[in-house]
């Protein structure tokens, strides 16, 4: 989730894993263990399109996130650098 749509008080703005921001309603998606897939990288582009979890913010760079990947790896990106990994069920 990237944050409250300004236009609209009961929806917010969600960032997919391609890059699009779409407004939903709260009732319209569900974060599944706030699983991300790392997305922008430029001084570690190896890792783009990798999946993990968000685990905290890092003390050190509190601008940066700790996502933890599947191989137990541990990277601080930006916020802008990942994208929730959203199911949307029917």
């Amino acid at each position: 989730m990237r944050g409250m749509d300004p236009g609209h008080s009961e929806r917010v703005i969600v960032r997919l894993a391609d890059g699009a921001e779409v407004s939903v309603k709260a009732d319209n998606y569900e974060v599944i263990r706030g699983l991300v897939r790392l997305v922008g990288l430029v001084g570690a582009a190896h890792l783009n399109g990798r999946e993990g979890m968000v685990v905290g913010v890092n003390p050190a760079r509190p601008e940066r996130v700790v996502v933890r990947l599947a191989d137990s790896v541990e990277v601080g990106v930006k916020r802008d650098n990942y994208a929730l990994i959203i199911y949307r069920y029917s």
